[in-house]
């Protein structure tokens, strides 16, 4: 028996991982949990959740980015990139 709960959608999902595709393979090079609004905007429920005081709300787009400029500063060679994710969530 585990003690992990399930991320819900009013909670936080996985935006999909960046990845690092050739013609010699691919491998996920990057993650990010999304949090809702409505997390992000109740202090008492990050720190019951423990999520570092830090974290503030973030678009998918803003995170996207983000994933980007970290593979950028990685030196990870690459002539494009392409954001993907299904706006309802």
């Amino acid at each position: 028996m585990n003690n992990f709960r399930p991320i819900t959608r009013d909670m936080g999902y996985l935006l999909p991982p960046a990845s690092y595709v050739s013609r010699h393979g691919h491998a996920f090079i990057d993650r990010a949990l999304y949090l809702s609004k409505v997390w992000t905007d109740d202090p008492a429920r990050l720190k019951q959740t423990r999520v570092p005081a830090d974290i503030g709300f973030t678009t998918k787009p803003q995170m996207a980015s983000a994933m980007i400029g970290r593979a950028i500063a990685a030196g990870v060679p690459f002539g494009w990139a392409e954001e993907a994710w299904d706006p309802s969530l």
